[in-house]
């Protein structure tokens, strides 16, 4: 039987989310907790789309077949059960044989986070540092002093008009179908 999940994680410590021999990989550790509910048989995870290092996702669908005696809640508990603490799995359901979700996706969103500030690890986890020696007063707000950060964040949506495979695969975010 075909299912489908979202998929959220921390890509902190992933080499990305594509199966990389030799790296930990989001793909990798989902395939490895099938694998464990399946007897150990090898189980394949389609994403709607890739992630490259150190990127996070939030809502990214994936599609995997699974003919174990599990309904689709008690898959999906224990799943998220086998995983680590930087991924976690909801909304699992089944979904028709030829289901893919890279083709079914109708829009991928993705969100940039840049935080321009004092170095701050914990927001430089989930954003993007950047920080300069000065800075130039035109970026300054008035009355705002040049050691006080910023965080910004810029979207995007990107809609699949075309039926079958898109041009180029989702970098990260979610994607809806």
């Amino acid at each position: 039987m075909r299912y489908r999940a979202l998929v959220e994680y921390d890509g902190t410590d992933f080499d990305g989310f594509q199966v990389n021999p030799g790296r930990r990989t989001v793909q990798g550790v989902l395939e490895a907790a099938l694998a464990r509910l399946g007897d150990g048989m090898a189980q394949w995870v389609d994403g709607a789309g890739r992630t490259d290092a150190g990127v996070h996702a939030s809502g990214q669908v994936i599609g995997f077949t699974y003919g174990g005696r599990l309904a689709a809640t008690e898959l999906g508990r224990a799943l998220d059960a086998l995983l680590p603490t930087d991924v976690a799995v909801r909304d699992v359901r089944r979904v028709p044989d030829g289901f893919h979700p890279r083709f079914a996706a109708r829009y991928r969103e993705y969100r940039y986070t840049v935080w321009n500030g004092p170095r701050s690890p914990l927001r430089e986890r989930m954003a993007l540092g950047l920080r300069a020696r000065s800075t130039p007063p035109r970026w300054r707000e008035p009355g705002r002093p040049s050691s006080a950060g910023t965080t910004s964040e810029l979207s995007g949506r990107r809609t699949d008009r075309r039926s079958g495979p898109s041009s180029r695969s989702g970098s990260g975010g979610r994607a809806g179908w």
